[in-house]
Formats: structure tokens, C-alpha cells, sequence
């Protein structure tokens, strides 16, 4: 009988323990913000700006594969491939020894802004990748 109960009680409590670490609980997402980084508002040049971090700073731009596309409500991020390596990417961040930022995300196409080397470093050539 004491055996009996003290498997109900373990197995409870491994349950009990289960549940409460769920990440998966639609019930429990709302209760848990998550902070946004803030993006900061500097034209990004290697040769004119200082960029704060470049995802992929040694891999050329042609060498970075796009693997994926998440949307969380209005939030959209890139999962990104290089060197056997996967990184998320938020709009406005910078990417590849290039430091192309991309300016939007979207479930069809990711807008980029090429920042030319240029006197007034302000001339930029936006492009797009469809998938």
C-alpha cells in the first residue's frame, strides 16, 4: 500500500513539473513578454558608419543561404545559413562582409538596402529576393 502511494506521488509530481515547464502552452504565452531589441538608427557603411554587429561579418553575401521565414504576430524574422552555422535576422539588421541591411521581411520576398562606398555615404541601391 505504501509502495502504491508513493508511485501516485511521484508520478504526480513528475507531471506536475511537466506541465509547468511546457514552452508549447498556448495558455501560458501571453504571461511571458519577451523584450524587443532596440534597433538603432544608423546608416550602416563599414566605411563611413560604425555598425554596432553584423550577422556573418567574414561570409560573402552570394555564400548565405535563407532557410526560412518566421512571422510572430507583426514581428518577422529570417533564419539564415552560412558555414554551417543559422542565425535569425530582423528587419534592420546588417548581414555579410558586404553589411547589407534588410529593410523588410515579408512570407514572399526580403527587401535589402546595398550601402554604396560614396562621398556623403548616402547613395544606396535597394534590391529584393524572392522565394
Amino acid at each position: 500500500m505504501v509502495r502504491q502511494m508513493l508511485w501516485l506521488f511521484i508520478s504526480v509530481m513528475i507531471s506536475h513539473a511537466g506541465l509547468a515547464k511546457d514552452p508549447f502552452d498556448k495558455t501560458r504565452r501571453q504571461s511571458t513578454t519577451q523584450a524587443a531589441p532596440e534597433k538603432q538608427n544608423s546608416t550602416p557603411n563599414s566605411t563611413c558608419h560604425t555598425a554596432p554587429s553584423t550577422i556573418f561579418p567574414q561570409t560573402a553575401f552570394e555564400q548565405i543561404q535563407v532557410i526560412g521565414v518566421l512571422q510572430h504576430h507583426t514581428d518577422w524574422q529570417v533564419i539564415l545559413l552560412a558555414d554551417n552555422q543559422v542565425s535569425l535576422a530582423h528587419p534592420g539588421d546588417l548581414i555579410a562582409a558586404e553589411h547589407i541591411q534588410i529593410t523588410k521581411i515579408d512570407k514572399q520576398h526580403i527587401d535589402f538596402l546595398r550601402w554604396d562606398t560614396s562621398a556623403n555615404c548616402e547613395k544606396t541601391t535597394p534590391f529584393q529576393v524572392k522565394f
